[in-house]
């Protein structure tokens, strides 16, 4: 459950993050994260 909000977390900054500025990897980046994790 806490990896869960975290992902969730860190989703939402990076969502955040590519309204600021232009997407690259940064989706790519966190979703191998995510795959490390589980």
């Amino acid at each position: 459950a806490e990896l869960d909000s975290l992902v969730l977390t860190i989703l939402q900054s990076v969502e955040s993050a590519e309204s600021k500025c232009h997407r690259k990897v940064m989706k790519k980046d966190i979703l191998a994260v995510v795959d490390t994790a589980t």
